[in-house]
């Protein structure tokens, strides 16, 4: 029960309920490109790029909470960085080890994925760091961040896009 309870911040702060809606991106990039292409989907380029999805997405969510520091100490004192049930250099830390999986995942599946990895990567940031507060760019860069890993799902299942001319 004690190891229970010391993972209950940590599923907080990544908002464990939410992280059910990231594989249905990646799998349908991946089902619809293998489609198009007419071969049958692979299994292992699929697990790469939905882990490399959710890493991402937990990734952007720890950042969301380290930008959102100070805001949340007021408004919301309960969530585990004000509380200090999380520190936040143990967040800074779990947000790079996420990102760092997440590209690492994505590299697996290859130079395709991972450069759509990056790109959703600079998103999550460009969202978390300027975009969220402005109204329609952050609703703009919170669905190109939804369609890039629809994407990243796509370049697993053609990994060798970049190769042919």
């Amino acid at each position: 029960m004690d190891a229970f309870k010391s993972l209950m911040p940590w599923m907080r702060l990544v908002r464990l309920p939410n992280l059910l809606t990231v594989p249905g991106d990646p799998v349908a990039g991946l089902l619809l490109a293998s489609s198009a292409e007419r071969r049958a989907p692979e299994l292992l380029p699929l697990a790469a790029a939905t882990g490399a999805a959710l890493c991402l997405y937990a990734f952007g969510l720890i950042l969301n909470d380290i930008v959102d520091a100070e805001e949340d100490a007021r408004e919301r004192p309960g969530r585990p960085l004000p509380s200090g049930a999380i520190t936040v250099p143990q967040a800074r830390m779990a947000a790079i080890a996420m990102a760092l999986s997440g590209l690492n995942l994505a590299l697996f599946a290859g130079k395709m994925p991972l450069l759509v990895a990056a790109a959703l990567s600079a998103a999550i940031i460009a969202y978390n760091a300027w975009l969220k507060r402005l109204p329609f760019a952050g609703v703009l860069c919170m669905g190109l961040c939804r369609g890039l890993s629809l994407l990243l799902g796509a370049a697993a299942a053609c990994p060798d896009v970049l190769s042919n001319p």
